[in-house]
Order: structure tokens, then sequence, then C-alpha cells
């Protein structure tokens, strides 16, 4: 019996100051876990618990965003804490890392990434609006991933016979940040926004992710000739799920996600809803909500860890 204990050293934003100030390497002697915000089983089994009508719950965690601050407030009180979070992260955290950047740009950049949540990052196209380089604007997007602002889904890339997008999708990675930053304050202006479809694809790809635990590699799967998947999760090499996501309780599939599935040899074909109700579609495609969805995830990562 292993009888090794653990310490643990729970860290709000200072663990880029941390690991700068670290003297040795502890290679195989630690482990990270990113703490994520609030997820969609969280807040409905909170409801569920304190016997609170858990109808309603996932479309209020979309809107606000998963920081406990900013979820249990109303809509207003909410919008207002996160634009403090993202100025006091702007202005005083980037420097507190010892990071020359300034603010402003990084805060246009944030926006941009905003109003093109899920597209491709194009480089080029940043930085001629910002009027930085190229290597600028990788160093922004970096720099914000390592700071968990963002999301960069990497293409999938086992499939050599196709000619596949090598570009990676980038995302605001908590969906009230997302709204804040393009002022979306209520419900009903989310859902008046061109980025409405995108903001729960982005909230949906987090939630599942998040189910997964570290335990299956996210990507997404798109070839020059259209055929696409918006998250592909690869538990084990050869064994991979494919979730299209829409915004519609009654979801049509394009070609180019039969075609793209095939492609992967996907063991499971499923499109995330915000329904309540699973149903099946031709070609063994499977609807069903996001809870169920990340439920299935949860299992799958529990049995492929019992094979290893």
């Amino acid at each position: 019996m292993n009888k090794s204990r653990g310490r643990f050293l729970i860290l709000g934003s200072a663990s880029m100051v941390l690991m700068r100030q670290s003297s040795e390497s502890l290679a195989g002697r630690i482990s990270f876990v990113d703490m994520a915000p609030l997820n969609c089983s969280e807040v409905w089994r909170h409801a569920i618990e304190h016997s609170e009508k858990p109808d309603g719950v996932v479309d209020h965690l979309w809107l606000n965003g998963g920081f406990p601050r900013a979820y249990v407030q109303d809509s207003e009180d909410s919008c207002q804490w996160r634009r403090d979070f993202i100025q006091t992260y702007l202005e005083r955290d980037l420097p507190q890392f010892g990071l020359r950047i300034s603010s402003d740009k990084m805060d246009i950049f944030w926006r941009m990434i905003a109003m093109d949540q899920g597209g491709l990052f194009n480089a080029k196209r940043y930085s001629e609006a910002m009027n930085v380089s190229g290597n600028t604007v990788r160093h922004y997007r970096d720099i914000s991933k390592q700071l968990l602002m963002v999301r960069e889904l990497q293409p999938w890339f086992r499939n050599f016979d196709k000619r596949l997008v090598k570009s990676p999708r980038v995302y605001i990675r908590d969906s009230g940040i997302l709204h804040a930053l393009l002022e979306l304050q209520t419900y009903d202006n989310l859902m008046a926004h061109t980025v409405v479809e995108k903001s729960w694809e982005g909230f949906v790809i987090e939630n599942l992710v998040q189910s997964a635990s570290g335990r299956a590699r996210p990507y997404f799967y798109r070839t020059s000739a259209g055929a696409e998947i918006d998250l592909v999760l690869e538990f084990t090499v050869g064994k991979c799920w494919a979730f299209e996501i829409k915004l519609s309780n009654r979801p049509t599939v394009t070609r180019g996600f039969y075609t793209a599935t095939n492609d992967i040899q996907a063991e499971r074909r499923i499109v995330v809803i915000p329904g309540t109700r699973s149903s099946l579609m031709r070609h063994d495609i499977e609807i069903m909500p996001l809870l169920a969805a990340m439920n299935d995830v949860k299992r799958e990562v529990n049995v492929c860890s019992s094979w290893r």
C-alpha cells in the first residue's frame, strides 16, 4: 500500500508567479489540476439537494458564467462584477505577474477573441487590426492561455489522408466573461446577438472537457472540403467520441458531420442540445441534453481509467 501523503497548494491567480519563483525541477513529483468554475452538473445537483426548481439553472449559468460571485447575483450586479474582474485582471494582476504587456492592447485582444468566439485563429488578421506584429499577437494568445482566460482547441491530426485545417480554434473559456466583454447583460441581449450560437458552443465544450477531468484529449475536426466536428474527445488512442453542438431542440445535421465522423471512426456521434430529452436520429446519431452528455463522458473516463 502506498502510504505517501500528498501536499496540496490551492492558488487563485498566483500560479504563474509561483512557477517563476520555483528554484528546482519537480518533474515526477508534482501534478497540476485546473480548478475550473462551476459547471452544469454542480449547479443542477445543488438545486436538487436544496429542494429548488432546477429549471433554468443551465441558462443562468450560461449567461452569468461559472465564477461563484457572478453566478449567484442577478444579471445587473453579476455583469458589473465581471466587468470589475476583467479590469482588475488587466490593470493589477498582469503587472503583478511581471508581464510587460499593455493592458489596453490585451483588452482589445480579449474583445476581439470574444467577437470571434470559436473562430480559427489568424495571427495576421489580429496583428493588422491591433497594429502589432504577428509574434506579439501569438504572445498575447499564449499568455491568455496561461491565465486560463482563453482555450485553444487544437485540430484533430491523426487522419493524414485528408487535407485538414491546421489553425486552432480560440474561445473565451468562461461564458460569463465572454458576455461581459461583449456587454451582454441579459438573456434577451444574448439571444439577439450574433455570437449566441458560438457562445453556446464554447459553454458546452468547457462543460464536457471539465467532465473528462483531464483524462480525454479535446480537439475539433475540419477538412478543406467542409467536413467538420465541433468537438472530438479522445479517451485513448483509437477511441473517440464526436460532438455536434446545436442551439436547437430540433437539430439537423449536415452531410459534413457524417463524413467527418466516418473519417475519424468515432465510436459515438452525439448532438448536444439545450433541451431536456434524449432521442435518436439516423446513422446512430444520439441527441441529448448537455447534462446527459456530461454524465456519459464521466462514466466513459472512469471505464477507460479502470483499463489502465
